[in-house]
């Protein structure tokens, strides 16, 4: 178990493609298998490795779940949010701007 939260904690720093690649590849599963633990194509999969599809949030998740423990949920969707330019300073003022009007949306 160690040893696997190392390998989380020494991938966490790649770019989301290579993480996913690389938690992959320690899990011994081929692009076709993780396809289908996430319910999408080994193309979608190949292209997510690549650097040229990058995930939505939700299939992070997915991704991030499937490929536990060698990835962490938390540094992917950060590397993802960077690759679609956005920081983690504002993600923290959006969540203090939707937490301060979600009552008058519900």
């Amino acid at each position: 178990m160690f040893a696997e939260i190392y390998v989380a904690a020494k991938i966490s720093n790649l770019p989301y493609d290579e993480q996913i690649r690389k938690a992959r590849e320690r899990k011994d599963w081929t692009q076709k298998k993780l396809a289908r633990k996430v319910g999408v194509s080994s193309s979608y999969i190949c292209k997510v490795e690549k650097g040229i599809e990058v995930p939505t949030i939700e299939r992070a998740k997915e991704l991030a779940e499937s490929l536990k423990p060698f990835v962490s949920k938390r540094a992917l969707l950060k590397k993802i949010l960077e690759k679609q330019g956005i920081k983690g300073e504002d993600l923290f003022v959006f969540k203090k701007f939707f937490a301060k009007v979600k009552k008058y949306f519900t």
